[in-house]
């Protein structure tokens, strides 16, 4: 693991600790949506969600009858999961504990920003590893200019931002999929950018 993973893991645990996630709501609902329609419209009965924290989003794809699970970093998100019978598995999202082809398609939300470049190319080469061929994957990601700003909400904690154009990160996600849609939302100081990605075909 390396020294920003562990970083990353030791903010998550604090977080979980607190307890300070709470459900889901807004534009992420309706960007979940939109996603389990696709999904359904395409036929599709599985999804993997990539950095999952305690399972919000796992919980609606499973109301939806989807078939879901999550990987998060944190054992103490994936607890909390569990205490609510959402599955959740601590892991680290660029090994993720699977046979490869598992699932139909991968989600992933505001994750992909706390990874520097190599290990953000790992992380999605994964998810393509993970999924079907052809899958269909949607990534959401806070955006930035290049900058890199490290959140310090919980003492003593670090949890680096990676903030990305969407050239930049659409250079990134392009290494290993095509894209077919990006949609950038003026939310907070620098957008949120939302990719619906597909995995190369067999």
């Amino acid at each position: 693991m390396t020294s920003s993973q562990a970083e990353l893991r030791s903010y998550y645990e604090a977080e979980a600790e607190q307890g300070s996630r709470g459900p889901l709501s807004g534009k992420r609902v309706v960007w979940r949506d939109e996603f389990i329609e696709r999904l359904q419209s395409e036929g599709r009965s599985s999804v993997v969600d990539f950095g999952a924290g305690p399972g919000f989003d796992v919980a609606a794809f499973c109301e939806r009858g989807l078939q879901a699970i999550g990987l998060d970093l944190a054992v103490g998100n994936a607890l909390l999961a569990h205490k609510a019978n959402r599955k959740v598995l601590p892991a680290d999202i660029a090994a993720p504990p699977f046979r490869a082809h598992s699932f139909d398609a991968a989600w992933s939300m505001s994750t992909i920003m706390h990874l520097p470049d190599e290990q953000a190319t790992r992380a999605l080469a994964a998810m393509v590893e993970s999924t079907v061929p052809g899958a269909p994957i949607r990534i959401g990601v806070w955006g930035g200019n290049g900058e890199v700003r490290i959140d310090e909400q919980i003492p003593g904690e670090r949890r680096p931002f990676y903030g990305r154009s969407v050239e930049a990160n659409a250079a990134l996600f392009e290494t290993t999929t095509t894209i077919e849609t990006v949609a950038e939302h003026p939310i907070g100081p620098n957008g949120y950018q939302v990719f619906d990605l597909r995995t190369p075909a067999a």
